[in-house]
């Protein structure tokens, strides 16, 4: 009688252990499935961060052209507000601002009210450039109104 109960309870003892054994196996399995998962989302994010990395840098080349050609064209802006300045000291020498000699020169052959029309031009020019340098930088231009109004972008 001794005996059947010491065989029984070692074999529930076995069951138990067997059974102990199995539910570790299967959180072991879980567990490596789980790092398996874990591993493919790592390599899934360091994917997207190579694929942003190069999103990035082709995006870099392109705000660098962009750059390149506002430098240029600030250039050429500033080239012609020189040249507005030069022609709006030289009109007033020549006193083409003076409506008496300004209808002089229309009744004379028509000179003054030529020279009138660029004056008032390269002035409207000179007013709109200011005004787009204004707008670039409130658009958020990075340096641009500065740049135009001589200050090198490179100086922070």
């Amino acid at each position: 009688n001794q005996q059947k109960q010491q065989q029984q309870q070692q074999q529930q003892s076995l069951l138990v252990q067997q059974r102990e054994e199995e539910y570790a196996l299967k959180v072991m399995q879980q567990r490596e499935a789980e790092l398996r998962d874990i591993n493919r989302q790592i390599h899934a994010v360091n994917e997207i961060y190579k694929d942003l990395g190069e999103v990035v840098e082709q995006q870099q080349e392109q705000i660098d052209e962009v750059e390149d050609k506002f430098a240029r064209s600030a250039d050429a802006t500033r080239r012609g507000l020189e040249q507005i300045d030069k022609a709006k000291v030289k009109s007033e020498r020549k006193g083409w601002r003076n409506k008496g000699k300004t209808e002089e020169k229309e009744k004379g052959g028509g000179v003054g009210v030529d020279k009138r029309k660029q004056y008032l031009l390269l002035h409207l020019l000179s007013r709109s450039v200011s005004e787009v340098a204004k707008i670039v930088s409130a658009c958020g231009g990075s340096g641009s109104a500065s740049y135009v109004h001589g200050e090198s972008w490179t100086k922070k």
